[in-house]
């Protein structure tokens, strides 16, 4: 196991970090950077690019679709973990591969559209391995594609969702945690043998609310919080570049573990890069890929801009964020003005 750790601390700190950035800036620059310039036009695209097709997947569930298989632990737990291992320096690099990866979403998505083929049930199917084959024809290497995502999508990333959804229940409720992980896998089951259809449907009730709902409790947050706000961005800011340490150097945080850290998180959260969102977005009917591909971007920023970015505000402001070591060291329960100074020496 220990080997394991190794050779994947070493992958993502100096290989899966920089080729996603470099990948991110290079469809940035490539497409003109259409994050930034259609970003006003992305809401709007969700509601009016759509095409009606009888029994079809609609763009907008297949957009509500996406956000909820990326809005899951990685939003939630993967936060937490980043910031508790790469301290507050860790929000900061998490945006930078969110509005990088938005690029890399929109990619996909169109890639998926463009690609895609249509089952005897009607619904399209594409993705990575889609494009892979009839893109570059290379048929092996998207049979090769389809069986790893597979494994690490249908297993390995299915379990770790499930795994912290039981033990943050059970933390709750004193019962087994074998016992919410059958409710959850229970549920899980009967929406996804229902087909696309059911996945998308489901998807399109259930996660406005879900997003809404976490929203409005950050809101709150930040409202209790408000004098703080100015200095958790301070940290966040300073924290990316020049590391971070307690009083007296007890727990320290370098600028490399904050990226590695961000970064990891940052694509755990929203997808971008792994190809798992392309199945989703080459299901709907829209009136251009490119409409996919808009809807693609806006579900990477909710993901990663806004969920993300709110449970990582309501742990700096709340005060929440300890060491791992957990030493007697109180600087993390210290109001965040006296972690950098208070107004006096110009932080606010």
């Amino acid at each position: 196991m220990q080997i394991i750790s190794e050779i994947g601390n070493f992958l993502w700190s100096y290989v899966v970090s920089f080729v996603l950035l470099g990948i991110g800036l290079y469809y940035a620059i490539r497409l003109g950077f259409p994050q930034f310039r259609h970003f006003g036009k992305l809401l709007s695209n969700v509601l009016k690019g759509q095409k009606t097709e009888d029994g079809a997947v609609s763009g907008f569930a297949a957009f509500c679709a996406t956000v909820g298989s990326q809005v899951g632990t990685g939003s939630l737990v993967g936060v937490a973990s980043a910031l508790a291992a790469g301290g507050p320096g860790a929000m900061f690099w998490m945006w930078v591969v969110a509005l990088l990866g938005m690029g890399i979403s929109f990619g996909e998505a169109v890639l998926g559209q463009l690609f895609r083929e249509k089952g005897e049930d009607g619904n399209y199917y594409g993705g990575v391995p889609y494009y892979i084959r009839n893109g570059l024809k290379l048929p092996w290497l998207g049979m090769v594609f389809a069986a790893s995502m597979i494994f690490s999508v249908g297993f390995c990333i299915a379990m770790i969702q499930n795994n912290s959804i039981a033990a943050a229940f059970v933390e709750v409720v004193p019962i087994p945690r074998i016992v919410p992980g059958l409710v959850v896998t229970a549920v899980a089951a009967l929406i996804v043998m229902g087909g696309v259809g059911r996945i998308t449907d489901v998807a399109s009730k259930v996660v406005p609310f879900m997003a809404g709902g976490f929203i409005f409790i950050t809101i709150i947050i930040l409202v209790l919080h408000a004098r703080e706000i100015p200095t958790m961005f301070v940290t966040i800011v300073t924290s990316a570049f020049t590391g971070h340490a307690a009083a007296g150097g007890v727990i320290g945080y370098t600028v490399m573990r904050a990226f590695r850290q961000g970064v990891a998180r940052g694509l755990f959260s929203n997808d971008a890069g792994n190809g798992a969102a392309a199945n989703l977005n080459a299901s709907a009917i829209v009136k251009h890929p490119m409409n996919q591909g808009m809807s693609a971007m806006l579900g990477t920023f909710i993901t990663t801009i806004i969920i993300c970015t709110c449970t990582g505000f309501a742990i700096l402001l709340t005060g929440s964020l300890e060491s791992r070591e957990r030493t007697e060291s109180t600087w993390y329960r210290q109001p965040l003005e006296a972690r950098l100074g208070n107004s006096e020496n110009g932080w606010f």
